[in-house]
């Protein structure tokens, strides 16, 4: 038998000619799904076997999809058929690492803790920027409905609180920063970072009202480290107050007054309030333990503040993973190296009982 070279295109038209179909197209007097494309390259191979060629075809036609290739994208399924808000029942527990719209911004790669299921406030954690973003109060998240609510991520549900978009570490430009991922203890959560030579443990809870943020910091920062809280881009008035916290600021955003106070427990920082930006400034050092409160009030609070309430347990549970130890019942998950403002996927690695 003489062997021709064709045209692929021409080579295909000869072969389905000479081969019967495997049931390339869908049977339209089958009521669907029944009359998708089924068993197609056992039947082609079957076909190809009785059909009297005496040696391997150089072409033979693709599998056309089960729905027979004639239907587009979506086949004999209308994209609205996974139309479906289900996903919004579903009980996922306090954390949620999803692509996050959020008043105004979308954050890629958010990791959401509802800190109080039972006032709904919030925090979003942006590991590219290696600190709390945003704070809401009166839901979690809202996932949307195209494909079962997956291919949207998922939309801030409440009040905003403040505005921390703009909050992140100013450092030198060329510091090293990495994302190490976040532990997990029961409902705590608790974000392990790295800038330069420092490791950094930040976590967030609900107290008395105040959103109170424990920050332990082992190693020694760039000099004059900023943690940028927020931009005073849309405030009308900012002014110190008393606190027994010893430091505290009181934000003016439209008709809401968040109220910021800071204490160094160990080491030292300094509230700071300059070049449109408000924050904490941080020397030097080689041990920080810092507590920043928050909250937002329709009028203004009454001074002197109380000062930050607080749970020694968050220290310790922070003391004890910077040693290197690991509570029963913790799992860490660990990231990857933050480079040009992406990281890498997110494994996991179990560390219960141990």
């Amino acid at each position: 038998m003489l062997r021709i070279i064709f045209q692929p295109l021409i080579l295909m038209t000869l072969l389905m000619t000479l081969l019967p179909a495997a049931s390339a197209q869908s049977d339209p007097s089958i009521p669907f799904p029944g009359n998708r494309v089924r068993n197609y390259y056992r039947l082609q191979a079957e076909r190809f076997l009785s059909s009297g060629l005496q040696r391997p075809a150089d072409l033979l036609p693709q599998f056309p999809g089960l729905d027979g290739g004639g239907f587009g994208h979506w086949g004999q399924n209308p994209e609205d058929a996974s139309f479906d808000r289900s996903l919004n029942g579903v009980q996922t527990g306090n954390l949620i690492c999803q692509l996050t719209r959020h008043f105004n911004k979308v954050t890629p790669k958010a990791v959401t803790v509802l800190l109080d299921p039972e006032s709904g406030t919030t925090m979003l954690f942006d590991p590219e920027h290696l600190t709390f973003t945003d704070a809401w109060a009166g839901g979690f998240v809202e996932w949307g409905f195209v494909r079962f609510g997956l291919m949207q991520g998922v939309e801030a549900r409440g009040r905003q609180i403040g505005n921390a978009h703009a909050a992140r570490w100013m450092t030198p430009s060329q510091t090293a920063t990495r994302y190490l991922g976040f532990y997990r203890c029961n409902q705590d959560v608790v974000f392990a970072s790295q800038i330069g030579n420092a490791g950094i443990l930040e976590h967030a809870e609900l107290r008395d009202g105040w959103i109170v943020r424990t920050i332990m910091i082992r190693g020694s920062l760039p000099a004059d480290t900023i943690l940028v809280l927020s931009e005073t881009a849309q405030v009308t008035n900012v002014e110190h107050v008393r606190s027994a916290a010893g430091q505290a600021l009181q934000i003016v955003r439209g008709d809401q007054t968040e109220t910021v106070q800071v204490r160094a427990l160990m080491g030292a920082a300094e509230l700071h309030h300059a070049d449109g930006r408000i924050g904490v400034r941080i020397p030097s050092q080689e041990q920080l333990l810092l507590r920043i409160a928050q909250r937002a009030d329709t009028g203004k609070p009454a001074e002197p503040l109380p000062g930050i309430p607080a749970d020694q347990s968050v220290t310790d549970l922070l003391a004890t993973l910077q040693n290197g130890e690991y509570p029963r019942q913790l799992s860490l998950l660990v990231g990857q190296e933050v480079a040009a403002g992406r990281i890498a996927e997110t494994g996991q690695r179990d560390l219960v009982g141990h």
